[in-house]
């Protein structure tokens, strides 16, 4: 017997780009795996208090542990304003494409009544500063009256920031002075890995105090009250924390607390974070513009790591250049993970652990149609994925589906002959439902890369008929699929419509700024009808 069945009406459309303007962010490479060899992010500054974006490896002397270090090899990630009100359509491990995540941490307990205003007008025009894309995080201590983690809803962040206090005493003893030192930096240490980005990007962490008391250099004298210990190895806990989840750290005092002990506790928490610190200034070109200022750039430098490297101590850093007007700012030491002493870290290994990997900037896009003739597999999840630098040749990859239990349920490797396309496709078969996609590569210097993306396979409903996911290239060899354009005169769409109705049917393609913005470029996609003859 020989059946028919209604596969989906292909449909694309052409739009004509009417700006040269890129629709995406670009992106740079981030970290690197335990086998990789390993970076050091660091911030360049010259006199005028500018990003240097120019320097150069030969530029840079660095010692670890100690040892002199050659730098192999020196990028720079820069964060500007989002090209485009709207996220990035494709999931991605490149820092630049994902925006900054500033953690912005008050010490309430420090701040007189009154004061606070300084800072809720300082963090607002901090907010005007920086793009859409960057998140901001705004939590209060030692008791955490506010906790906001990293988010990008502005409302969330101006509600949080509204809340904030002066909530300092009228008098503290020398005690009290000390046990806020101490639930202080427990705290700050505490903030600072709830919220690390698992070696994405560095981390900007703002700290707001106007007073810290110092580490206490012994015990209490006799008979003297007091309950509290602020020891120094408080401190290198949070210089420890700051390296863990390279933290690019801030301290702003919004006065001068010169009166003995107020300021010699902030000045130690500056030395052990390789920290600024910096009085809080007027609102509009004070300590917090600065700050956005400093973080729109960053160089990631990379040396050949030894194995003894490999401990999970905290190693000092030194870096240096020897261009004139230049200052570089980076943590006082370097963490690197304890060595793998298990298998290699392969694709199909990167798809069996948690563990984020950003050697280098890989970009990935999900897209679903159905999957007719399969019964229980009814989905089809296709990733497309390419290296954020055109230079980088992969030599391996891999891809996963996973349930909302965590479970790998469908997995794919690629060929040869499929690693030289770009971008790469990864079909996997799935029943309907929720999941998570990775992507997992390594590339010709044997470096790691992963990249996830949510996805629902829902259609999306279009009147009776339903929709698969759009789909975005240009018209080289018929069609083919790109994540990122930039001066492309065109761009051509393709969906799949399924259930078309008899009759006349329309459709129409909108090119536009915002979700709901109006139209810049309107196209009426042209259909065809794909049919599929199976014989039983």
């Amino acid at each position: 017997m020989t059946t028919t069945n209604l596969r989906p009406i292909l449909f694309s459309a052409t739009l004509a780009v009417v700006t040269a303007t890129s629709l995406f962010a670009a992106g740079q490479r981030g970290g690197a795996g335990a086998s990789a060899p390993q970076t050091v992010d660091f911030v360049a500054v010259g006199a005028d208090g500018q990003p240097v974006t120019d320097l150069t490896a030969g530029q840079l002397t660095m010692k670890v542990g100690g040892k002199d270090r050659a730098v192999t090899s020196l990028e720079l990630v820069t964060f500007g304003a989002a090209a485009s009100a709207l996220p990035a359509p494709f999931a991605t491990n490149a820092m630049s494409d994902a925006g900054r995540s500033f953690v912005l941490v008050v010490d309430e307990e420090s701040l007189r009544p009154g004061l606070d205003a300084s800072v809720r007008e300082a963090l607002a025009a901090f907010e005007k500063q920086i793009s859409g894309h960057d998140r901001l995080g705004v939590f209060t201590l030692p008791r955490g009256t506010i906790s906001l983690a990293p988010t990008t809803d502005r409302a969330k962040f101006q509600a949080a920031v509204a809340g904030i206090q002066g909530r300092a005493k009228s008098s503290m003893t020398a005690n009290d002075r000390l046990c806020h030192g101490r639930d202080v930096l427990t705290a700050l240490a505490s903030i600072m890995t709830s919220t690390n980005s698992q070696g994405a990007a560095p981390t900007p962490v703002v700290y707001i105090s106007a007073a810290l008391a110092p580490p206490t250099s012994g015990p209490a004298s006799l008979g003297a009250a007091i309950e509290c210990q602020l020891t120094p190895g408080e401190f290198q806990r949070v210089g420890l924390a700051a390296e863990t989840v390279r933290a690019q750290f801030f301290i702003v005092r919004p006065e001068d607390a010169s009166e003995a002990g107020l300021a010699e506790g902030l000045e130690n928490l500056t030395g052990v974070t390789g920290g600024q610190l910096m009085p809080i200034g007027n609102a509009a070109d004070g300590a917090m513009i600065r700050i956005a200022r400093e973080t729109s750039s960053y160089y990631m430098a990379t040396f050949a790591a030894e194995a003894a490297d490999r401990n999970g101590a905290s190693l000092r850093l030194e870096l240096r250049t020897d261009r004139t007007g230049v200052t570089l700012r980076a943590r006082a030491g370097l963490v690197i993970p304890r060595a793998d002493r298990g298998s290699a870290l392969t694709p199909q290994n990167m798809l069996r652990v948690a563990d984020v990997q950003r050697g280098f900037g890989l970009r990935a896009l999900v897209v679903t149609s159905r999957n007719d003739g399969d019964a229980k597999n009814t989905v089809k999840l296709v990733a497309l994925a390419e290296p954020v630098d055109p230079a980088v040749k992969l030599t391996a990859a891999a891809a996963g589906v996973y349930d909302p239990a965590g479970k790998l349920v469908a997995q794919w490797t690629a060929k040869p002959e499929e690693l030289q396309r770009s971008p790469m496709a990864a079909a996997l078969a799935v029943p309907a439902g929720t999941y998570r996609m990775r992507v997992a590569a390594v590339d010709a210097q044997g470096r790691a890369a992963t990249v996830d993306q949510d996805v629902t396979t829902e259609m999306t409903p279009a009147g009776v008929a339903q929709m698969g996911s759009l789909l975005v290239g240009t018209s080289a060899a018929g069609f083919q699929p790109q994540l990122k354009f930039t001066t492309e005169a065109e761009v051509i769409v393709y969906f799949e419509l399924y259930g078309r109705p008899a009759g006349p049917f329309g459709a129409l393609v909108d090119l536009a700024a915002t979700v709901d913005g109006p139209a810049l470029v309107q196209a009426q996609p042209t259909g065809v009808i794909s049919r599929t003859i199976r014989k039983q």
